[in-house]
């Protein structure tokens, strides 16, 4: 199952990846989102790349389908990996894993944020896969219309904290 989002944003490129290497910007978007236990446990530029490492407790988005309950909790802990690179265009390519903890799913995207003129725009995507028979599919339907509706708001929420900088 395949989520892909492309995110404009008002301001250049290098705005948007110093926002999102910024520790501050990062819990306050967290907080936002009603994220627990938040841990940044890797977050550092150097050069032409980059790593970002944050874990936190998320509660679903929308109504668990009851065929998935035994696998949801109230809150599950999610564990985001993201290497960047900049690249000889000026854009930065992200490729990123997110590890659902005791939900049988691997999910790997990509980011690419990408300059037009002064504003940039970041295309995001993510791959679902879940090898489970019978339950595979429901899996990766749901998390992929949770992981849509989670990066929709995350972007609400940085395009806020973008204008209030």
């Amino acid at each position: 199952m395949e989520v892909n989002l492309s995110h404009g944003y008002d301001h250049d490129v290098e705005t948007i990846i110093n926002h999102f290497f910024n520790i501050d910007k990062i819990i306050e978007k967290n907080r936002s989102l009603g994220c627990k236990n938040l841990e940044v446990e890797h977050c550092e530029r150097q050069g032409s790349s980059g790593k970002i490492r944050i874990s936190r407790d998320i509660a679903p988005s929308s109504e668990v389908p009851s065929t998935l309950k035994a696998f949801q909790k109230e809150r599950n802990r999610v564990t985001q990996t993201e290497h960047w690179i900049t690249k000889a265009d000026g854009s930065y390519f992200c490729e990123y894993k997110v590890e659902i903890e005791g939900v049988p799913a691997e999910l790997n995207g990509q980011m690419h944020v990408v300059p037009q003129g002064d504003s940039a725009i970041n295309n995001v995507s993510l791959s679902i896969k879940c090898k489970i028979p019978l339950l595979g599919k429901v899996i990766s339907g749901f998390i992929a219309n949770d992981s849509r509706l989670q990066m929709e708001a995350e972007y609400e929420i940085i395009k806020q904290q973008l204008i209030a900088d």
